[in-house]
């Protein structure tokens, strides 16, 4: 149930108000008949909504709206009104209010509307807020990029890990500077460009495709400038819209360097004890001489291993167990007699059989290691997901004699990349299922949202309006391409002033016009625009969005009712 705020200077309409909102069962509604009163209240209560009035004694609701926002709070806020001048609506608008509704007409329709509008005001916030704290909160350090190269996240984890701080690289390109010397592409710089070629030759022998997603890659590198040296294992995936298309891309890190460290201590002591008893070979004396060193090397390696918190595993072609350290008996809830010398195969699920099966085929002599992750499904039916560094021994003649093993668990990892996945389609549909015909471009002219009620209006699906530029979506309205409201966002307001009329509202940002179509999917129709710039954390517009209404049968009443026919037309451009 949402808790709402209503403020009017009506008792009458309060009431009303109240009990037509709660007897829906959605909410939980408080009210009071001035806006200063709201004020000292929302000092001490926190709403999920305010609905506001707009023409109120001590206080009106834009002042009142205005001094919300003032203090940081960003709660959905709806001027709900009996005056419904243009300019009021554009300044509500522009002070922050989620939706402008006005009074009159049908009490039952026009409540039901308000209710809507609540709903739909609480859940893009809801939305909005799961994707920012589900980057922000990660403790895997975490960013994203757009599809021009710009950073929009840099979370905590990674501000604190790489020493940069959110404010200086969000909405730069400079997010390569945590990793490397001088300038190069990233992971994640070449998923958003599609660039499988530059990733083999980026990342040469340390880059793999995901176990999971075909489209997204991991890999393990070592920067010797960060922190005297260290060893990375990084992930990177696309997002992308309803229609498939890229619209970023995000990439997570994780600090491997005491895991690299010590399989290096294990490869060496490995190779210590096996040179130590070929020595020992060529002569009796010598091997027992060699002997004692080959049992104080083994209890060296096997120092190194059991002090690991990552599971150490060694077995044979069959899956005959000889060895596994403590880490990997906790996990699995096993002791060491449970699992030396027998063919102790953890339960893994299906569809990822396969996966493990042909990742052991793929080494060989030439290429002995490789990683993967895959899930597992523990005793207790618990599902997880683990990464293992898998090394395939052979001997002298070639022939495979045994794989050894270190892997760790990396479910919360998964559970963090899936979740953020979740959230971001989420904020999507809210945005495909906004009751307004809606388009938005980014800063190039191409078409990265094309909801349903502009497939409804236009006739033209998603899938063939997505991604297109050179004024494509101005065609179903006027059969030609030519700019339309929205690229006027992106001109000065000289350059509109000088090269473009028709514009009925122009309120800072936010363009609001009317214009009379003779052919909308084989109709006259009127059409009202509001267009107002997409900008990110750094206040640099990085696009524009327009929504549309249908008004032609207003349009046609007021013009009735006036005796005069309609003359209004969309933006158009005029020699400068």
């Amino acid at each position: 149930m949402f808790s709402v705020l209503c403020v009017d200077d009506e008792p009458m309409l309060l009431e009303l108000t109240k009990i037509f909102l709660e007897k829906t069962g959605d909410f939980r509604v408080d009210t009071l008949t001035s806006a200063p009163s709201a004020l000292d209240t929302l000092t001490r209560t926190s709403y999920d909504c305010i609905i506001s009035d707009y023409q109120m004694p001590e206080m009106d609701g834009i002042v009142f709206l205005k001094t919300v926002r003032s203090r940081g709070n960003v709660v959905p806020f709806i001027i709900f009104t009996g005056k419904g001048r243009e300019e009021v609506v554009i300044e509500a608008l522009n002070s922050g209010a989620d939706f402008y509704l006005q009074k009159g007409g049908d009490p039952k329709a026009q409540f039901a509307e308000l209710a809507h509008k609540i709903r739909q005001a609480i859940q893009i916030k809801i939305a909005q807020k799961t994707m920012q704290d589900l980057v922000q909160g990660s403790p895997i350090p975490e960013f994203v990029i757009d599809t021009n190269h710009r950073v929009i996240f840099w979370n905590h984890a990674l501000e604190e890990y790489s020493g940069i701080a959110t404010s200086d690289i969000v909405g730069t390109t400079d997010h390569w500077k945590a990793f490397y010397p001088s300038q190069r592409p990233c992971l994640a710089d070449l998923i958003v460009d599609g660039n499988i070629d530059g990733i083999a030759r980026w990342y040469t022998g340390k880059q793999s495709k995901s176990p999971v997603r075909t489209d997204n890659f991991e890999a393990t590198d070592f920067f010797p400038s960060m922190k005297g040296g260290t060893w990375l294992f990084f992930t990177a995936a696309p997002l992308r819209d309803p229609s498939g298309n890229i619209t970023g891309a995000i990439e997570t890190l994780q600090d491997v360097t005491s895991i690299r460290k010590k399989e290096e201590e294990l490869r060496a002591a490995y190779e210590q004890m096996q040179a130590a008893f070929e020595h020992a070979k060529t002569s009796e004396a010598a091997l027992n001489i060699q002997n004692k060193r080959l049992e104080a090397s083994e209890q060296r390696y096997r120092n190194v291993v059991e002090d690991q918190t990552e599971f150490i595993s060694r077995f044979l072609p069959d899956g005959t167990h000889v060895f596994v350290n403590q880490a990997y008996c906790r996990y699995f809830n096993k002791t060491r007699d449970d699992i030396i010398g027998k063919k102790f195969i953890p339960r893994i699920p299906a569809e990822d059989q396969s996966l493990v099966r042909d990742h052991f085929a793929s080494l060989t002599k030439d290429h002995p290691t490789a990683s993967i992750t895959h899930r597992i499904i523990l005793d207790d039916g618990q599902i997880r997901w683990q990464r293992w560094s898998d090394r395939a021994i052979f001997d002298e003649g070639g022939f495979l004699t045994e794989y050894q093993s270190v892997g760790r668990d990396v479910t919360e990892q998964k559970r963090a990349e899936i979740a953020l996945l979740q959230s971001e389609r989420q904020l999507a549909d809210i945005i495909n299922f906004l009751p307004d015909a809606t388009l938005v471009i980014d800063r190039q002219g191409r078409v990265i949202a094309w909801n349903k009620a502009i497939e409804e209006m236009t006739g033209i699906p998603a899938a063939e309006m997505v991604d297109k530029g050179n004024y494509e979506y101005a065609i179903p309205f006027y059969g030609v391409r030519r700019p339309i409201l929205i690229d006027l966002i992106f001109e000065s307001d000289e350059t509109i002033t000088r090269q473009y009329y028709g514009i009925i509202h122009k309120k800072g940002a936010l363009l609001i016009a009317e214009t009379d179509l003779p052919r909308l999917k084989g109709r006259r129709a009127v059409l009202w625009g509001k267009a107002s710039p997409l900008y990110d954390v750094r206040g640099t517009i990085i696009g524009a969005i327009e929504s549309i209404r249908d008004v032609t049968e207003r349009r046609d009443m007021e013009d009735a009712h006036q005796g005069t026919p309609n003359s209004r037309s969309i933006p158009s451009c005029r020699p400068s």
